[in-house]
């Protein structure tokens, strides 16, 4: 169908430039005649299969039948199904604001994504059956739809969910991430500008900036909105010698160079290799021993289930990882416990992440934010002390062949501090 059209009948004119792209093509690829997932038989098993509770089923079974009816409904279903499951790259800024539906579904708009999203649902299956995922995996990952839409109820006034959580729980009817116990784990990519390196005989490690990145004086990654970077890295890699700026694992970069032997350090991680990024649900403590429990619960799984598909090191970025923390909370916090487990480096948060995550929609006036949290408190405090909110670290990275969780292993016997005078 043409888009103009589309976005008429629906009463969504707003939303034409964020649908634009890539809708010619799959249009192009749309079937005829009835859209598969959009059949009763299709959306009452793929919700049961994710374990929705039969309310939802039959509000979910509802929806499609409504959409299948309607021919501009049927042509933006199936464009987000493509551009979700068929678009590589597909722009995260573009999902996040696909249109609510409430005009044209009304209560039944929080269902339209829920469609979409479970498009995918026989692949997905056909992932679990061909890799052996235990049913209590299964079941663990797919309580991640239904607490997301139980959050966008705020949106919709019911279970429901919008474009965002649709692009992200994707991950799951992809059979990319799984969860395990307390945290969620993630096939990815590492594509930040750092490289790693293990002493041969020490089995410490060091990470050393990419050459060309700009830094403040602090050894934070310099923002858009910043004062002039400080200074910019540099990296050379000679036969024999690799000279960089360190990132230490308190999450900084050095100004002073640093001056490696390849006779004696090896690479073990680098932009582009292959990585767990593991994902902090919120909602429940964040209890240590939990966390040290998943990632070896995950050191376990994915060479059982996914031995083609190997992986150097975990990884994630999150506010969670802002050193900050370290000066608001007491040491034996469960968030500064968490943080000091691994090798912080400069990720570039944004102060909003935090103040949102923290506050909710009461992040923009912090003199009625609520104080029920010790987290929540000591910002509070910080702020109205006259201290700016400046976010720093926010990303990190943990080798399986270094977890000894409660050791804070990189912060004591696993970083060479000789290196650097620290």
């Amino acid at each position: 169908m043409d888009l103009n059209q589309v976005v008429l009948n629906l009463e969504i004119v707003h939303s034409r430039k964020v649908l634009e792209p890539s809708w010619v093509v799959s249009q192009r690829a749309m079937p005829d005649g009835e859209v598969p997932f959009l059949s009763t038989d299709f959306v009452s098993e793929a919700c049961r299969g994710i374990y929705l509770p039969e309310d939802i089923v039959k509000a979910a079974v509802a929806a499609a039948d409504l959409v299948a009816r309607v021919p501009s409904l049927c042509a933006l279903a199936w464009h987000c199904h493509w551009c979700l499951y068929h678009v590589r790259g597909y722009s995260s800024r573009l999902a996040d604001n696909w249109p609510c539906m409430t005009g044209p579904l009304g209560e039944l708009a929080g269902l339209f994504y829920l469609l979409v999203l479970l498009s995918r649902f026989p692949q997905m299956r056909a992932v679990h059956r061909a890799h052996g995922i235990p049913d209590r995996v299964v079941r663990d990952s797919m309580e991640q739809i239904y607490l997301r839409g139980e959050t966008c109820s705020e949106i919709f006034g019911r279970w429901g969910l919008d474009g965002h959580a649709a692009r992200w729980l994707a991950n799951f009817l992809r059979g990319d991430i799984y969860a395990l116990g307390r945290l969620e784990h993630q096939f990815n990519v590492m594509d930040d500008p750092f490289r790693v390196y293990r002493h041969r005989e020490a089995s410490t490690v060091i990470a050393l900036s990419e050459d060309g990145v700009s830094y403040r004086r602090d050894g934070q990654r310099h923002r858009g909105g910043d004062a002039p970077a400080a200074w910019t890295s540099r990296l050379r890699i000679t036969g024999d010698r690799i000279a960089g700026h360190p990132l230490l694992p308190t999450g900084r970069a050095s100004e002073e160079m640093v001056t490696l032997a390849t006779a004696d350090w090896v690479p073990v991680l680098e932009p582009g290799d292959p990585v767990l990024y593991f994902h902090i649900p919120g909602g429940i403590p964040l209890d240590h021993a939990a966390c040290g429990d998943s990632f070896r619960a995950a050191m376990d799984f994915f060479p059982r289930h996914f031995p083609e598909r190997p992986y150097k090191a975990f990884f994630c970025g999150s506010w969670l990882l802002d050193t900050q923390l370290e000066d608001w909370l007491p040491s034996g916090s469960n968030l500064v416990r968490f943080m000091r487990e691994f090798y912080l480096v400069p990720g570039g948060i944004s102060e909003r992440s935090i103040l949102q995550t923290v506050f909710g929609n009461a992040a923009d006036d912090l003199r009625i934010a609520p104080g029920d949290t010790s987290l929540q408190r000591a910002i509070r405090d910080h702020v109205s002390a006259g201290s700016p909110i400046d976010p720093r670290a926010g990303k990190c990275f943990l080798f399986p062949d270094d977890l000894d969780w409660g050791r804070q292993v990189y912060r004591t016997s696993k970083f060479p501090w000789h290196l650097v005078g620290c």
